[in-house]
């Protein structure tokens, strides 16, 4: 760094970070694994870099790592004798796969591989992902206070959801339900899904009382899925959903539609739990009934679609259909993942209250799960089962104050509900719980996405981004290492592992650019932080 002397790096707290790893591969139960290496000292494969003006070199690596296909989170480091500690790129990663990746290297002073070799300079790495069953059951979703929502309306804003973790390699089902730490109760679109694919979803939310997108930040506000290809899992959980445009809608009334689920395919001996959203092209957002439940069985169950004027013609032709994922009560280990855990409350003796500030509209249940986590808080996803009127009120999908141990749903019903009727109408609450469970005092490792990182302005050769890694559930702070991926023009850059504002659940980065950057081209250019923490 220019002028640097050992008194500025003291004032300004400069400490090195590490994180070692024999070479070699190590299974991290309920995560997933990790495997390390390095390329041969004098002998790696060094190229020259034709569009670097004799100042680029760059080698593409074969790690000899076995992750089944999937692409892990890669952190990298350069080995030397000499020199290497003025170059950038050492940290910087391009076109990972499952088997290797590519590393840019930039010497101002002009660098050739055979001088690179001579200096011996050589390429490290670190790699990590899960290895979910690609046919079994996958979760995760956004943050609460660094979920990207955007504006779409006066009453509504949207968020797209990162899956890409799961490494599904075709769309799967999806299901989803809204958290935050207020107002979300009365909103709808919570378990509504759009443009869903293999790798994301997009939900949008709607507030008939407005809503802005400082507003569910402030709020915390969410959304948490479980993910599965359609049909059984080896670990017992099924997946499905009705067809797109076909679906049969059977007139109800004026503003109800509704549709039987067949899910004998199953082959369930008891009635599971069944969480379920509605997909489509148009207009579900406002609906609801999505996440009430009708008639559950082991081999089926309805929903009601409630919404102003809907017909069977216009369902179909906005392609509304019913996803949705069955779970056995009770919980399953999920090989490389973690583990998920559903039940439900007693129908006509759930311990409904009456919200004192929902003017005689709004009840409320405390849920103790039973299911244990390790301490760990886990994604819910969450529905309402019943007899009757259930599927007009909103807040079956929303989930307050979630804990290892639980959480609270608010109901409101804008025609009035009381604890007591409630219960005469066999109003129950049924969850899904899931969460990864890695070894507080080992690995853990993450990271944002190409496309999606949420990158903010900080000067005209700068910008940053705050980096969640609450998933890893670390009790206090662990040293935490980083390196930068992207597709174009990071092998420049300073900054993708200089850590800031490190705690046990986040860092941040900030990028420096000499030729001066945009957050806009951060994103066209696929700029995402990996880490490994520990």
């Amino acid at each position: 760094q220019k002028d640097i002397t050992e008194k500025n790096a003291k004032k300004n707290k400069y400490h090195i970070k590490w994180i070692a790893h024999p070479v070699g591969t190590i299974t991290v139960p309920g995560l997933g694994k990790t495997c390390a290496g390095k390329t041969v000292s004098g002998k790696t494969a060094w190229k020259t870099y034709e569009n670097g003006k004799g100042k680029g070199i760059y080698v593409d690596v074969k790690t000899g790592c076995n992750f089944r296909g999937a692409t892990p989170r890669y952190v990298t480091e350069v080995a030397g004798s000499s020199h290497h500690w003025t170059v950038t790129g050492t940290s910087e990663v391009y076109s990972p796969t499952a088997t290797g990746f590519r590393m840019y290297l930039f010497d101002k002073s002009g660098i050739k591989p055979s001088e690179a070799n001579k200096r011996a300079w050589s390429v490290q790495w670190i790699a990590a992902a899960s290895e979910p069953d690609r046919d079994g059951i996958c979760f995760g979703g956004t943050t609460g206070g660094m979920t990207s929502w955007q504006y779409y309306s006066a009453h509504g804003i949207k968020v797209k959801v990162d899956e890409s973790a799961c490494k599904f390699k075709k769309k799967p089902v999806v299901v989803t339900s809204l958290t935050g730490v207020s107002s979300h109760w009365t909103t709808t679109g919570g378990s509504s899904v759009y443009s869903d694919t293999a790798s994301s979803y997009t939900i949008y939310v709607h507030s008939s009382k407005g809503i802005k997108t400082a507003n569910a930040q402030k709020w915390k506000w969410a959304s948490d899925f479980l993910a599965q290809i359609p049909g059984k899992s080896k670990s017992g959980t099924c997946a499905g959903e009705t067809p797109l445009g076909s679906t049969k809608w059977v007139y109800y009334s004026k503003n109800g539609i509704y549709v039987d689920v067949d899910t004998s395919a199953c082959g369930f001996s008891k009635t599971p739990v069944y969480k379920t959203s509605i997909g489509g092209a148009s207009h579900h957002w406002t609906t609801t009934g999505a996440s009430s439940v009708y008639k559950a069985k082991k081999n089926s169950f309805r929903i009601y679609i409630h919404q102003k004027d809907i017909t069977e013609k216009n369902a179909k032709k906005n392609k509304y259909h019913i996803k949705w994922i069955a779970h056995p009560v009770g919980t399953i280990t999920v090989p490389g993942l973690g583990k998920t855990c559903a039940g439900k409350t007693v129908s006509g003796k759930t311990a409904w209250k009456t919200y004192e500030n929902g003017k005689g509209k709004g009840i409320y249940v405390d849920v103790k799960t039973g299911c244990n986590f390790r301490g760990a808080t886990p994604r819910y996803v969450t529905e309402v089962a019943g007899s009757s009127h259930h599927w007009t009120v909103t807040g079956t999908s929303e989930v307050y104050s979630p804990t290892a141990t639980g959480f609270r749903m608010y109901l409101f019903d804008k025609s009035g509900i009381k604890p007591s009727e409630a219960n005469k109408r066999a109003w129950s609450v049924q969850w899904i719980a899931a969460a990864s469970e890695p070894d507080r005092d080992g690995i853990c490792f993450g990271g944002t996405t190409g496309g999606m990182t949420s990158w903010q302005y900080y000067s005209a050769h700068g910008i940053k981004v705050k980096v969640d890694e609450s998933a890893c559930k670390f009790k206090k702070k662990p040293v935490v290492v980083t390196s930068l991926t992207g597709v174009s023009s990071h092998w420049t850059t300073t900054g993708g592992s200089s850590v800031y504002s490190d705690t046990a659940s986040s860092y941040t980065i900030y990028v420096h650019s000499s030729k001066g950057i945009k957050t806009a081209n951060a994103q066209k250019w696929k700029w995402a932080s990996d880490f490994l923490a520990q």
